[in-house]
């Protein structure tokens, strides 16, 4: 009976032994998990977020400038043409999701940061063309792109240009004795 109790002993502190180890592993997996989640996260708050896309020309022979501002709320156009006796086109829209996510999708942050700008074109009656983002760490821009990074952003900057044309399409002219 003696070594009964003694096996029934092992077998229970056998049996305890086990659930402590069984609770310490699933408890480290659990903090392992944790720790995983919040390093994503993290990674998330560090990614830069855009907050704005912009598009700028001005110059040419009409001595004219456009410009474009997108952000997931809103578009602001303005177009003026300085030998059209002051007259400009204005229009101003909510931004759609999908507007938003096409401008987004279209655009690869790291590619838009190594685009090189160049010299004005202004000087000979040229248009200079600006493309801007912003966000919510800092403003990246560039003006008269040129280089292969700026090749490979065809897409964005193709959307961004019909999206401009759109809006000049929509836009309303106001005269200067308008005002």
């Amino acid at each position: 009976m003696g070594t009964m109790i003694k096996s029934n002993l092992k077998a229970e502190y056998l049996s305890m032994i086990l659930l402590i180890i069984s609770f310490w592993n699933i408890s480290c997996v659990n903090q392992t998990e944790e720790k995983q989640k919040q390093k994503d996260k993290s990674n998330e708050v560090e990614q830069e977020q855009v907050l704005s896309i912009s598009f700028h020309t001005t110059g040419g022979t009409e001595g004219g400038s456009m410009s474009l501002a997108v952000t997931i709320d809103s578009i602001q156009y303005y177009h003026h043409i300085a030998t059209d006796n002051g007259s400009f086109r204005k229009y101003n829209d909510i931004t759609s999701p999908n507007v938003w996510d096409k401008l987004l999708n279209s655009c690869d942050l790291s590619l838009f940061t190594k685009v090189k700008s160049q010299n004005s074109f202004q000087e000979a009656d040229g248009t200079d063309t600006t493309y801007s983002i912003i966000t919510n760490e800092k403003k990246h821009s560039f003006t008269n792109g040129k280089g292969e990074a700026y090749n490979q952003l065809k897409d964005f900057l193709i959307e961004i240009q019909n999206l401009a044309d759109e809006c000049h399409k929509r836009a309303t002219i106001y005269h200067k004795s308008d005002l």
